[in-house]
């Protein structure tokens, strides 16, 4: 099974000459955790109901806003 997982992974990379990155599953120097800002800002989102995705952003960026400027120093 993982031969030709493997091999298939090669031959696509051939055919659409990819080039593969080895990145480890967890790089903190490239992807910084938002975690902290996720759980609170879906609990606030839940149960909300936007009918396009700019009455989405003018929300969310409202939100945003709101918070205190505490609120973002505690999750680092």
């Amino acid at each position: 099974m993982i031969t030709l997982a493997i091999t298939v992974l090669g031959e696509q990379k051939l055919l659409l000459k990819w080039d593969m990155l080895n990145l480890p599953p967890y790089s903190p120097d490239l992807v910084p955790s938002d975690y902290h800002l996720l759980i609170h800002i879906k609990k606030w989102l839940g149960g909300q109901h936007f009918d396009d995705g700019e009455e989405l952003q003018n929300a969310v960026t409202g939100w945003l806003n709101s918070q205190a400027t505490e609120f973002y120093g505690e999750g680092i």
